[in-house]
């Protein structure tokens, strides 16, 4: 009897756990570097800011921190338009993108003097 509590408890466990969310995904970010008195330079070079973690599930970013300061974000399309822009709050985690959003886009992050670049699917 005890072997078919367990089964029963752990079945509904796996199905309860797995019908939540769809798997986080890691976005895996490049950093380039702002600087107004240079000239533009394209190649990408080693950041002393270690990237934010990042993660997509479904249309909501979880990032791995809050910040002290509001967080500008973009997406943008293949063609390099702007099709989305909004703020992470200070100290808020979560950002809800559209659900009208459908495609694979690059998301910008902008802290201080740096953009953190990413590809995300939708």
């Amino acid at each position: 009897m005890k072997r078919i509590i367990a089964f029963l408890f752990w079945s509904v466990t796996f199905v309860c756990v797995n019908g939540q969310s769809q798997e986080l995904r890691r976005i895996i970010l490049s950093s380039s570097y702002i600087d107004p008195t240079e000239e533009v330079d394209n190649t990408t070079h080693k950041s002393p800011m270690q990237p934010p973690l990042v993660f997509l599930d479904g249309f909501s970013l979880y990032f791995g921190e809050s910040y002290s300061e509001a967080v500008p974000v973009e997406l943008r399309d293949a063609s390099g338009n702007v099709v989305y822009s909004d703020y992470l709050p200070a100290g808020v985690q979560t950002l809800s993108l559209p659900t009208t959003l459908s495609g694979t886009y690059t998301l910008l992050i902008y802290m201080g003097n740096y953009i953190f670049a990413g590809q995300i699917i939708l």
